[in-house]
Parts: structure tokens; sequence; C-alpha cells
């Protein structure tokens, strides 16, 4: 207990404080979304623990409805990024309509359609009744081309009146090239809008006193805005554009006309220009350093790269309550250090060109989730999902029986390849709390044993298990044995508090990295080659991306994968990307320590089921490494006897012959590393008998799946015979994804085949059990009556 007055409880870690969390931020009642300081405020006044602060502010961070309704308070993100002045006049225009304006004149006028030199800030304007495409090709037309020329660019907005068909048509046969701002981003286009705020000042000023007659003041107003020297340049922009300076309707002029020749003339006009230009170079250059510095004071601006999570501003809010950032957006392309192209991350088809003004990034642990999330969603849809080979599952706590255990330790001493995982609870603000080691066996025939170590749920160091447990870690690091992780075998670090094992013999055993072996740097240096190899590289160069009709190939080089040429593979993009498999990783933050053994503890239905998620996760890490290896070619699988896509997942229950000889699932390499004993060479050359004659068994084999689960191997033997079935051997396995059974016949005469397989097809079905139980139960009611009287007749005394 916390020492304040009065006293408040203390929270365990635990789901309980994301409860607090949810009940003090995000009810109605109680939490409203504030932000941090006073959701803090409200906790502590009636909880403790150690970390309250930081993990209520990561709460509070992490909360995308916070992150989409609050307002920014702050300047609008991202440094200025002047647009370099153009080298001449006319090279560069800008075009916008202003407008609607209020009141419409007397010539039906509300549009104001207007051109700027961005270099001679030289404007011109036309009051138009409308904004359509016709009214903007006719001003281009009659009002700038017939009259000044050509220009080099034109500069305009989004809108519909100039990227229609016609105003493409007009920019085509002239020859001009037609440049577009950034959609949402009038900066772009400033120097138009710039004008339009002064323009309404002064018009408004001229005009009349109802505002009516403003198009007959828009000739003056632009007149006298472009004999004037302009702040930016410091020159006068008629001036610029004509080569002499402005007569205004009022200057004095002298009543003598004289006509000279100069042959001269062009060259110093050209001078002149020329020095008028540069000067407004210069100046327009050093108007924005000092604008610049001005704008960027206590802005941030943040950077951001293809792949990152985004959300959007809201640009039509049209109620207070709307949602001011839309989203989460990912990055798809950037086509300049200020301007993106996203791509709705729920809407595929919804894309956006921004600007980082309005852009919002996520907090750092909530972009982080999305990515996760994200990554995980574009897996799950695009690959099918993980299917093993044949394993069976063990647990080894204190509730494991000694005979397992026995049993686990001779499949260790008879097996040379091993996958090896762990798992841990993550604890936050504190080093991760060990958890659960899995450990596969490797057998023959892609057939594994997946033991779970709970470390949590030992039995004491004294007792006889936990002796065992150690010996059987005693095998395992042999340094005969092949030992595969994905990752360091320094995770295994954190165990050795439980004792169940030394770091020197970790240490002296044959771990293999395979996260390294996939992508491994390979030196080059003997083949007098620059660049470093790796086996995605080798195996998947880079290549074109067709897009077309009838064919679509994408590239897998990790450029295209986006995958850092030394950064390591993780587990899920190595399957997926080599078995063209989804690997689940949504359960990695479980609690791993909660005992996953199903008879460890008394749970409901809903506890069972999640805690065996849990442990097909866990399996799944150490599986998918052994399919990584297979394929890869690691492991030599040449002695397979059965295609595991057409094998469901088993956990083997029973096998049984014709002759009543029980088999069991344990596998033997033939061969060892090490000297062997007499009677390990004895148990080596048995175990290869087995195998041998379990091959020769099943070379004619019948599947029948879907079986009813009453049936037992006593009752499916029992009903083979009286169809005159001959048989090898019979296996019933049950599959861990739906429980469904499926029935294995070694047949003796291959020729009756396909004979038998059409018998066997109607049988074992829920209809075929129950006709089978009825007829059991008649023949046992028969035989009672049968013993009854046999009964009755033999003693004559019970007759009298």
């Amino acid at each position: 207990m916390r020492r304040t007055n009065p006293p408040v409880p203390y929270v365990p870690q635990g789901d309980l404080r994301k409860t607090i969390f949810n009940i003090y931020h995000d009810t109605a009642a109680n939490g409203a979304h504030f932000g941090r300081d006073k959701t803090m405020y409200k906790i502590k006044q009636r909880y403790f623990w150690p970390s309250m602060y930081k993990d209520i502010d990561n709460y509070v961070k992490s909360g995308i409805l916070c992150a989409q309704f609050n307002p920014r308070r702050q300047k609008t993100p991202g440094t200025l990024k002047p647009i370099q002045p153009p080298d001449g006049v006319w090279q560069l225009v800008a075009m916008d309509y202003h407008g609607p304006i209020t009141p419409t004149t007397q010539r039906g006028n509300k549009y104001i359609i207007s051109l700027t030199d961005v270099l001679s800030k030289f404007v011109i304007t036309k009051a138009v009744r409308d904004n359509t495409t016709h009214t903007a090709v006719r001003f281009l037309k009659e009002g700038v081309i017939s009259k000044f020329g050509t220009p080099r660019c034109i500069l305009t907005d989004n809108g519909t009146h100039f990227t229609s068909t016609m105003m493409d048509e007009l920019i085509k046969q002239i020859g001009t090239t037609h440049l577009y701002s950034t959609p949402y981003h009038p900066q772009t286009n400033g120097q138009v809008e710039r004008y339009n705020s002064t323009m309404d000042a002064k018009i408004a000023a001229l005009s009349n006193l109802r505002k009516t007659d403003w198009d007959d003041e828009l000739p003056f107003v632009t007149f006298n805005y472009n004999t004037s020297i302009h702040s930016s340049t410091k020159q006068i922009p008629f001036e610029m554009m004509y080569g002499r300076s402005p007569v205004l309707p009022f200057d004095p002029q002298d009543t003598h006309v004289t006509l000279s020749y100069d042959p001269e003339h062009s060259k110093k006009l050209n001078q002149f220009l020329l020095r008028l230009n540069e000067q407004a170079k210069i100046n327009i250059i050093k108007n924005q350093e000092r604008y610049k510095q001005r704008y960027d004071v206590n802005r941030s601006n943040p950077t951001y790269k293809i792949g990152d999570l985004v959300l959007c501003k809201t640009l039509n809010i049209r109620h207070k309550f709307d949602i001011r950032y839309e989203g989460p957006f990912k990055i798809i392309t950037q086509l300049t250090p200020k301007t993106f192209i996203i791509q709705h991350v729920k809407k595929s088809t919804l894309y956006r060109q921004v600007t980082t003004d309005v852009l919002r990034r996520p907090r750092e642990n909530l972009r982080n989730k999305l990515k996760k999330k994200l990554h995980e969603h574009e897996f799950a849809s695009r690959f099918p999902p993980f299917q093993p080979y044949h394993y069976q599952q063990y647990f080894i706590n204190y509730n494991t029986s000694e005979q397992t255990l026995q049993h686990l330790i001779e499949a260790v001493k008879n097996s040379t390849s091993f996958t090896l995982d762990t798992e841990s609870v993550c604890i936050p603000y504190q080093p991760n709390k060990p958890a659960l080691i899995q450990l596969q066996v490797i057998q023959e025939n892609l057939f594994s044993y997946v033991i779970m170590i709970e470390v949590c749920h030992l039995p004491h160091e004294n007792t006889e298990k936990f002796q065992l447990i150690r010996e059987l870690f005693g095998y395992l690091f042999d340094p005969n044995n092949d030992i595969y992780v994905w990752g360091s075998i320094d995770e295994l670090d954190k165990f050795m508090e439980f004792h169940l094992f030394s770091s020197n013999q970790t240490y002296r055993s044959n771990n293999i990295n395979s996260q390294d072996d996939f992508k491994k740097l390979v030196s080059a240096a003997p083949l007098g080659l620059k660049f470093p190899q790796n086996y995605w590289y080798d195996h998947h160069p880079h290549q074109l991306i067709l897009s077309s009709t009838t064919n679509d190939t994408s590239c897998t080089c990790e450029t295209c994968l986006i995958i850092q040429l030394n950064n390591p593979w993780s587990l899920q993009d190595a399957v997926g990307y080599l078995l063209n498999q989804w690997l689940d990783k949504r359960y990695t933050c479980s609690s791993f320590d909660i005992g996953l053994d199903p008879t460890l503890f008394h749970r409901n239905s809903n506890e069972t089921e999640h805690r065996n998620i849990v442990a097909t996760y866990a399996a799944n890490d150490c599986l998918a490494i052994h399919q990584i290896l297979v394929h890869t070619n690691v492991l030599n699988n040449e002695q397979q006897t059965r295609e595991s896509s057409q094998q469901p997942e088993l956990n083997v229950e029973d096998i049984s012959s014709d002759d009543d000889n029980e088999q069991q699932h344990e596998s033997l390499n033939e061969q060892r590393r090490e000297p062997l004993t007499e009677e390990q060479r004895h148990k080596i050359h048995n175990r290869s008998c087995t195998l041998k004659q379990r091959k020769r068994y099943y070379r004619n084999e019948i599947i029948r799946r879907n079986i009813d689960r009453r049936f037992t191997i006593r009752n499916i033997k029992k009903i083979l015979r009286q169809h005159q079935i001959k048989l090898y051997i019979i296996n019933i396995s049950t599959s861990s994804s739906d429980n469904s059974r499926s029935l294995y016949i070694g047949i003796r005469n291959e020729s009756k085949l396909e004979e038998y397989r059409i018998t066997i097809k109607s049988l074992f079905t829920t209809q075929h059990f129950n006709q089978f139980r009825n007829k059991q139960q008649r023949l046992t009611s028969s035989d009672k009556d049968d013993r009854y009287k046999h009964q009755h007749r033999h003693n004559p005394r019970e007759n009298l």
C-alpha cells in the first residue's frame, strides 16, 4: 500500500491495469478521453503502482480516437520550401479564378480570372460571368497569348476548369507545359492568391456603396499594381515586362516629339531587361530567405518515408463534431520532400496526394501497433494459414509423469536434429519474464515431437522429475546434435535461473542460427566480387514488374519487399515469401506463464480454448523453422514416404496391426555421430527394422477421412474382416485444427486396392455407426437370452 491519506490500493501487474485505463480514460462517465494529466490525477487518487505515470502516458498516446478528434494547437508542421524563381519573364505564369464575388455587377460578372508572371509579378486580370473551361480558354487566347505571347509554363490548381479536355487541347496546340499545384495546398500557387487578397481591398475601397461596379474598377487596380514597385523584386512589373518606365495619366509630358533612330536600341534593351531580371531574382531569393527564417521559427519539420502510417487532415469539416483527421493512411510514393501519395489502410482504392502540413503522425507506440496489424492483415489476406508437418505435442511441468519424461528422453537421445525457440512475458519498463521453451525433436518421415517446457510450473529441484528434465537437456546439448534456432542461442541465457542447464552446455552445443543462414553475408573476395551475397539474393534476383491483362508478375527481391540488405528476416516474412503461408503472429505478447497444459488446472471451456491457441502459436514457431530447413534443403528428406500436403495435423493415438502388434511413433536415425554402445546399436537396429516394416505396410494405403469418432480400432478391424478386406496395419489420427478423424489402412493385396477403396467409401460414417451399434445391441441381447436359457436348463431345482 502506498502511504497516502487516505491509503489507496496497490494494483498488481496484469489486465486489471488496462481495465482501470479504460474506465478512467475511455468511458463517458469517468474519462471522456481527456489528456494525460487529468487522467493521471484521477487514477492516482484511487490506485497506485510504480510505473503508473509512464503506463498512463503510453495509453493516452496510443488512443487513435484522441489523435483523430483533438485539434492541433501547434504551428502547421513542415518548414518552408520556396520555389526557385524562373530565369526570365514569361517563363512561368500562374493562373487562377477568384470568386464568386458578391454582389454581382450590373454586367453579370461575379468572377475574376487572373494571370501573374512569377518573376516580374506582372498581372493580367479580367472580370467574367462564370468559371468554366470555355471562359479560361478564351481568356488565354484573347487576353494573354494574342497580346503577350505564349508562356513557357502555366501553373494552375486542380479545378475542373483547368483539368478538362478542352484546356488540355489548347495547351497541346500552343506547346506550353501545364503544371498543377498539390491538391488542397494553395501555397503552391501563392503568387495569385497573394494578389487576390491585395486586389479585394483596393476594389472595395474604389467601388460604389452597393459594390456593383467593381468590374469597372478592376482595370485601374490592376494597372496601378503593375506600375508600382514590388516588395519582393524591388522592381516595377510594368518596366520588367515592357522595358520602359510607365507613364501615368497625370504625369507631365513634353509637347515636342523627337523621332530618332538608335541602331543599338535592341541590344541596350536586352541588356537592360537582363539586368532587371538578375536583380529581381536576387531580391526574390533574399526575400524568400528572410521569410523562411521567420516561418520556420518554432515549427516542427517531420520526415516521412515510404511505408509510414499517418493520419490525414479532414479538409471539408462541416460541423463542430466532425472528425478532424482521417485514416490511418499508408505512404506509398514520395513525389517531393514534402509531397506524398497515401493509400487508406482499410479502403485500398482510396488514394490522395498530400503535403506534410495536412499529415499527422500517430504516436510512436500507436504507429508501431498499426504497422504490425497492417503487416499481419496483408499476410493473412495474401497467404493461406500455416500448415505444419505431423507432430505430437507434450508439456513438461510438475504434472508430467516420469514415464512421459523417460519417453521424451529416449526420443531426444535417438535424434540428432532439433529446433528451439523461447517465449517470454512482456513487462513494461522491465526485462521480459522467461516463461516457455519450445523444443522440436525432428524424426523421420517429417514427423516430430514438440515439447513445451513451462519453466514457471516446474517441479521442485529436489524431485526425481526435475532431475529427469535436466537429463533431457543434457542429451539435447550434446555437441553432436544440430540445434537450429531462428536467432541466437543467447536467448537461453535468461532461463539459466531455473537451473535446467548451464551456460557451458549451451556454449559447447552445436547451435545453428538459421536466421543468419537464411540471410548470411558470404565473403565474395575469393570470387573477385564487391557485393555481399545471401540466400534470398541468390535465389530471388530483381525482376521487372509486368502488368497487363494476361500476366502480373511481382518481384520478390529484398529491395522490392522493403527488406534492408543488412537487416535479418523475421520468421513470418520467411514463411510468407518462401513457403507462401501465413504464420500467425498475433499472440506474440500473450501470457505464456499461465499454464498451457490443459491437465495442469481445472478450467472452463473458454480458458482451455485460449490456452490451446497460445500453445499452437508457440509450437508453430519451431515447426515453421523445420519447414524452412526442409524447403532450403538443409535437412535431407529423401526417405519421406508420404507427402505432407496429403496428411492432416496428427495427434497419433494408436497403431495396431492385424497381428495385434502395437507400434510406437518414435523415429531414430540409423547412424550416430558418436560411438554407440551395444545396447544402443540394438535399439537402432530394431527401430530401423520397424520403420522398414512400416514403410512396407503402407505401400498400398487407403485413407478414409472424417470417420465417426465413436469407432474404435477393435470395431474397425472387426468390420474390415467381415468385408473380407485383408490388411497389414491400421492407424487412426486426429486433426488438431478441426478435430476430424482419419483412418489409414495398409492393404496386403495391391490388385484389390480399388475394390477395397469402393467398399470402404460407404463405411465408418455416423449412419454406419448407428447401424453397427444397433446390431451389436441385438447380438448382446440375444447372447443374454441364450445364457439365461442355458442356466435354467442345467438347474432343475430352480425350475421346481
